[in-house]
């Protein structure tokens, strides 16, 4: 399913977007839901620490995953007190083998990252495997496959791939996922993919 936003305050990616989002989590804390949190993206730098996350979902946990020992190292220096107060977990990690418990997550997200996960359906399969039954998986993308930076990109960065929403929505219904969703900002290629596990 495709739905567009009516304008640029309410897109997925938009500040209201965002605000949406941080709304969802603050009901799915009420339900002692736990995170995962996935990103490269430089959109994030607003939201950039664990601690914030934390402080205001007084009840959960975050847990990080990177494949980058670099970018491991950098988020363990920013959310070192997070850390220190155990609620907040970094680990390097590679998404096509997950090494996290299987149904222990209530929302995974994926900000500008699955252009370098090695085969989307393995990947979200993985995804999958960690979401409790009902669990949420967000993706948000700044290239919606077929606009000209994003493929530019692709082609000057080993082992980038842009994907389509309706290559992303049918490799996470491969995966498993079910109440696959996508809404396209309306001027921009940014494409965010909602999927019901």
């Amino acid at each position: 399913m495709v739905t567009q936003p009516p304008a640029d305050s309410d897109a997925a990616l938009s500040p209201g977007g965002i605000i949406r989002l941080m709304q969802n989590m603050n009901r799915l804390e009420r339900q002692n839901c736990q995170f995962i949190i996935a990103t490269h993206s430089p959109m994030l730098l607003c939201f950039p620490d664990a601690e914030e996350l934390l402080d205001r979902y007084s009840g959960e946990n975050v847990t990080a995953v990177d494949y980058s020992e670099l970018s491991v190292e950098k988020a363990r220096e920013y959310n070192q007190k997070a850390i220190d107060s155990e609620r907040c977990t970094v680990r390097q990690g590679d998404v096509s083998a997950l090494d996290l418990p299987s149904g222990q997550y209530d929302l995974a997200t994926a900000f500008e990252t699955i252009y370098f996960w090695p085969g989307l359906e393995k990947c979200f399969t993985q995804v999958h495997r960690i979401l409790k039954p009902g669990g949420l998986f967000l993706i948000c993308n700044e290239s919606n496959g077929t606009d000209a930076v994003g493929q530019k990109f692709e082609k000057i960065i080993d082992g980038m791939k842009v994907y389509t929403g309706e290559q992303i929505e049918s490799a996470l219904k491969t995966a498993g996922f079910s109440d696959v969703k996508t809404e396209r900002h309306p001027s921009k290629p940014w494409i965010t993919v909602l999927a019901k596990k």
